[in-house]
């Protein structure tokens, strides 16, 4: 019996605690703000909608600008010193997601 339960134990830096998801949020933010980086048009249209090969939207497409933009907007709800950077990295990647060409 003991051999069942240990195969479901974690070691503490295993475990997905808010803080640790926080900080993966920002680092995936960031990757994805710098694949954004000198207007990536190609990118930035990608990460609205996923067209498939025939150029059709599939039915399955996440569009992470809204779903960034309603993330800064319930942001206020988490705000304090220890997430301040990463409201700062939201406002950055959605600022590369959408600016176009200058």
């Amino acid at each position: 019996m003991k051999e069942a339960e240990s195969q479901y134990e974690t070691a503490d830096d295993e475990v997905l605690t808010p803080a640790r998801a926080l900080s993966y949020l920002q680092i995936v933010l960031r990757f994805l703000q710098l694949l954004c980086e000198n207007h990536n048009l190609k990118l930035q249209n990608m990460l609205r909608e996923q067209i498939n090969i025939d150029d059709n939207i599939s039915g399955k497409t996440f569009d992470f600008v809204s779903q960034l933009a309603r993330m800064v907007g319930e942001f206020y709800k988490i705000f304090s010193s220890t997430t301040c950077d990463l409201g700062q990295q939201m406002i950055d990647s959605l600022i590369e997601f959408i600016q176009g060409p200058c």
